[in-house]
C-alpha cells in the first residue's frame, strides 16, 4: 500500500498528503470540541451554517437567551456559525466573577470576536490577552479610575441615570402602566 504511494506521481502525492492532513486537523478539532464540552447541555435546532447564532438575531432582544438559561440552567453551550467551536455561555454570577475578575489572564478572547473588538477599539485593553500585555494597559488607565475621579463622575452619573428612568416612566404611564420594553434601548440612551 504505502509503496503504491510512493510510486504515484508527485502531485498526486502532494494532493492525496495534503487532503489526510486536512482531514486529520478537521478531525482533531472536531473531537477537542466534543470531548471538552461533552457533558454540557446544548439547544437543539442549530443551523448547520449559522449554528445557534442566528437565533440570536432574529429574535427580540434576550427573549432567546432567556429561553435558553430557563431550560438549561446558568452553563449551557451553543453550536458556532461556519464550524468553529462551540460557545460556552456562562451565566452563573459566581462563574462570571471567576471569569473576569479573579483568573482573568487564563480565559483567552474568542477567535471570533478578536478581530472585531480590534476593529471597533483598536488594540485596546479590551483587546489584549494575557498578563504581559494587560498590565502596562492598565498602569495607563489607572489614573482615570482612583477614587476621587470615581467620586467626581457620581452627579453626572446620577443625573443621566434619573433622566433615563424619568423617560422610561413616562414612556409606561402612556401606555396605561403596562408596556414591552427593549432595555438595551434605553439603557444605550444613558451612556
Amino acid at each position: 500500500m504505502i509503496s503504491s504511494f510512493f510510486s504515484l506521481p508527485l502531485v498526486a502525492q502532494l494532493t492525496l498528503g495534503s487532503l489526510l492532513a486536512a482531514s486529520l486537523f478537521v478531525l482533531s478539532k472536531w473531537w477537542d470540541n466534543y470531548t471538552r464540552l461533552r457533558n454540557i447541555p446544548r439547544p437543539d435546532g442549530a443551523s448547520k451554517i449559522w449554528g445557534h447564532e442566528w437565533l440570536e438575531f432574529e429574535d427580540d432582544c434576550g427573549s432567546q437567551w432567556r429561553q435558553w438559561i430557563t431550560r438549561f440552567g446558568p452553563n449551557f453551550k451553543l453550536k458556532a456559525a461556519w464550524g468553529h467551536n462551540d460557545i460556552l455561555c456562562i451565566t452563573d454570577p459566581k462563574a462570571i466573577d471567576r471569569v473576569l475578575c479573579k483568573n482573568a489572564y487564563n480565559y483567552p478572547h474568542s477567535a471570533v470576536f478578536r478581530p472585531i473588538i480590534e476593529r471597533l477599539t483598536g488594540r485596546s485593553i479590551v483587546w489584549v490577552e494575557g498578563e504581559k500585555d494587560h498590565k502596562p494597559m492598565r498602569a495607563l488607565i489607572a489614573p482615570a479610575f482612583t477614587l476621587d475621579r470615581i467620586r467626581a463622575m457620581g452627579p453626572d452619573m446620577w443625573l443621566a441615570v434619573n433622566n433615563v428612568v424619568a423617560r422610561l416612566q413616562g414612556s409606561v404611564e402612556a401606555k396605561g402602566g403596562v408596556r414591552d420594553i427593549n432595555m438595551l434601548d434605553w439603557s444605550a440612551t444613558s451612556t
